[in-house]
């Protein structure tokens, strides 16, 4: 009887893996370091399969679409070049790093930090401005949007599109993440549901 029992026990596994369908991802990476750790991934996505289009703006830090890749790259234009992003991110660095008072240590970074930010959602109101590509994006039926909720942008074109998204934030506390607005609209909520945020 043990017998019957593991030998239908293989049969489901293996028909279960013969069943198995790639999906039809949408990535919607922030540049920077959190699309180095992302590309990975995937990478990875693309070789199990997956059908995976990335949408890149036209001038970034480190998405670049001459790389060599296995995926889709979909390249939206942007107001701004590779000169005046270089010279930005040069600035947010070395504000961080010159001995400064804490006043303008303070000042310096909420400035460079509201800068940053601006070049952010010039990047996504561009996507999302962008009619023919969002067109062509809306067509492609995607199956889930696999995104970084540090900004907007992805769950915006996930709700934009009507499918789920997938978040990926590597190296922040999961407590953190949960304060994320982006990460907050998709949580239950009841009225008796209290957050608890661990320190240790």
């Amino acid at each position: 009887m043990a017998l019957f029992y593991r030998g239908t026990l293989i049969f489901l596994l293996m028909t279960s893996l013969i069943l198995a369908e790639a999906g039809k991802i949408l990535v919607v990476p922030q540049d920077g370091s959190h699309w180095l750790s992302m590309r990975p991934v995937v990478e990875k996505l693309q070789q199990k399969g997956h059908e995976v289009v990335v949408v890149v703006p036209s001038t970034s830090l480190y998405m670049k679409s001459k790389e060599p890749q296995n995926y889709t790259v979909k390249i939206y234009p942007i107001p701004y070049t590779d000169e005046y992003l270089d010279e930005m991110l040069k600035t947010f660095v070395n504000a961080h790093f010159i001995e400064q008072s804490v006043l303008n240590v303070v000042l310096t970074s909420y400035q460079s930090v509201i800068e940053i930010s601006s070049v952010f959602f010039t990047n996504c109101k561009s996507l999302l401005q962008n009619e023919e590509l969002m067109q062509y994006l809306k067509e492609r039926k995607f199956d889930v949007v696999f995104t970084d909720p540090i900004l907007m942008c992805g769950p915006l074109v996930a709700e934009y599109l009507s499918v789920p998204s997938i978040y990926f934030l590597r190296g922040f506390p999961v407590e953190w993440i949960l304060l994320l607005p982006s990460v907050q609209a998709l949580l239950p909520m009841s009225p008796g549901y209290s957050w608890i945020i661990q320190t240790a």
